[in-house]
């Protein structure tokens, strides 16, 4: 992944939290600016830089794999700590609700891409 895509993605993921969370669905003590929820955002991808390591295919999958639930683990505590939720469930399904979101845009954004292929006029 690129360092732009990498900076986009989290940048998406902390405004889709911060919405979803602060104004969707707000605690009593959920008034926090967005500064702070980017910053949480920011320090639970960290994890992600040991994907560096992912230097074979044999590790690959292993370690795309043990960084992405450690990534989403870091996003939900951090969501709870944040926007001071009281239950893990309700961090879950805010950062829950933001992955669907991700990925329904990731995949109709691939959909597109697919379609401006000089193949799909064959």
């Amino acid at each position: 992944m690129s360092g732009v895509t990498a900076i986009l993605t989290w940048f998406v993921w902390a405004i889709l939290i911060f919405v979803i969370g602060v104004k969707l669905f707000p605690d009593k003590n959920s008034k926090v600016p967005f500064k702070k929820v980017l910053t949480a955002v920011g320090f639970a991808h960290a994890p992600g830089l040991l994907r560096f390591f992912a230097v074979t295919p044999e590790l690959m999958i292993p370690i795309i794999f043990l960084t992405q639930f450690w990534i989403f683990a870091g996003l939900i505590i951090s969501t709870r700590q944040v926007l001071n939720l009281k239950s893990n469930l309700k961090s879950f399904g805010i950062v829950f609700m933001s992955f669907l979101i991700i990925v329904f845009l990731s995949i109709s954004f691939v959909i597109s891409r697919m379609n401006a292929l000089p193949i799909n006029h064959i």
